[in-house]
């Protein structure tokens, strides 16, 4: 190979590796141009994340002011309105009455009713059981004063269903005695203003007759003494705008003065009512208590009853299988048992026999032998199972 093919070929070589250099050096750049573009991309990808976060949390925040004040708006409607003029205080007061009564009617109808239902349990359960007891008494010729008819329950609410109910009256206007003085008021003004044109006019003060021709003069004189011409139609016209003035004035005071007693007569309604309702508290929670009472009652006696007829039992067997006729004559298990059923009727008698209502209130008498029945009914019950 000469020298010059051989520097050509060297040339060719230079010239290729000049080529690959600069298509690896336009890789490279497109590389990081790529890599440039892709870094970019997801800047603005957590760029717009941010921003859509910050945006949502910014709705969210919107979000809860808005459901917070609706919130504040339904409390601040459903918050009842004080009572600012004398008509509310008034209604105000009259809702009092009503809320305090209609509470102590219910309570009073809820205690009248299981009332009814342990009378009617008294007459159709408990008082067979003791005539049943008594009847076995006689039959061996037991005879105790002590025990006598089963007495009704002792429970009278007729002094708290005709206790002194409150009664609201709506407050006067005044409109109608306001009228009343407005109106003798204007007519007197009319009466002195043709007073004083007789008068002036040198007529009687009360003429005997008072025509058209009289009022016609006497309103000219009105009209010429004051300060017009000596017209009859200006001189009336001043006499009925004068007695029409009067009566707004006088009309106006007697409304506006029986506003402000109204102001005091409100005020004071709504303290009464106030107290009526705290009165009206108290009696319905007294009526709770005496209900409570009358339950406990009737499970008390339910009770009695049970251990009544199991006694009655052993008193019919005793009869029957000692074959005797007289309480001597028994057992002395036998005797314990009648001795046992005697007690549990005067235990029963006088419980039932004591008052459960004293001045509109549960007895204390009443509770207080109640709790003591019921321990000894417990004993009784003890001794069964001891």
């Amino acid at each position: 190979m000469s020298d010059k093919e051989l520097k050509e070929n060297l040339q060719d070589e230079e010239k290729v590796e000049s080529i690959e250099q600069s298509g690896e050096e336009i890789k490279n750049e497109e590389s990081q141009e790529k890599e440039t573009d892709e870094t970019a991309s997801e800047e603005s990808n957590e760029a717009d994340e941010t921003q859509n976060g910050d945006d949502n949390k910014q709705t969210d925040d919107e979000s809860t002011e808005n459901e917070e004040e609706s919130e504040n708006d339904e409390e601040a409607e459903n918050e009842p309105k004080l009572p600012v003029t004398p008509q509310e205080k008034v209604e105000y007061a009259r809702s009092i009455v009503e809320d305090a009564d209609s509470k102590v009617y219910e309570c009073l109808a809820v205690v009248k009713k299981d009332i009814d239902e342990f009378e009617e349990y008294e007459q159709e359960s408990l008082v067979p059981v003791i005539d049943e007891s008594r009847r076995l008494l006689d039959r061996l010729g037991v005879d105790d004063e002590e025990i006598g008819e089963l007495p009704h329950v002792n429970a009278d609410i007729s002094a708290v269903e005709n206790d002194e109910k409150l009664y609201v009256n709506d407050l006067p206007s005044g409109k109608g005695g306001a009228f009343f003085w407005g109106l003798i008021g204007g007519l007197a003004t009319l009466a002195g203003w043709y007073a004083f044109a007789a008068k002036e006019a040198g007529m009687s003060m009360v003429p005997q007759s008072l025509d058209m021709d009289t009022i016609e003069k006497l309103s000219a004189k009105l009209s010429e003494s004051i300060g017009f011409s000596a017209n009859a139609q200006a001189g009336l016209a001043v006499a009925v705008a004068s007695a029409v003035l009067i009566f707004i004035i006088i009309y106006s005071i007697k409304v506006s003065l029986q506003t402000s007693k109204n102001e005091e007569l409100a005020k004071e309604i709504e303290n009464k009512a106030v107290e009526y309702k705290s009165e009206k508290e108290q009696c319905r929670l007294n009526m709770e208590a005496i209900d409570e009472h009358i339950r406990n009652l009737r499970d008390v006696a339910l009770k009695y009853e049970v251990l009544l007829d199991e006694k009655n039992a052993a008193v019919r067997r005793a009869i029957r299988i000692e074959g005797v006729a007289t309480f001597d004559d028994l057992h002395e298990n036998s005797k314990k048992e009648i001795e046992h059923l005697m007690t549990l009727i005067r235990e029963i008698e006088r419980l039932i026999e004591a008052p459960v209502i004293e001045n509109g209130a549960l007895s204390q008498h009443g509770a207080n032998l109640l709790r003591d029945t019921e321990k000894l009914l417990q004993n009784h019950i003890d001794n069964i199972y001891s």
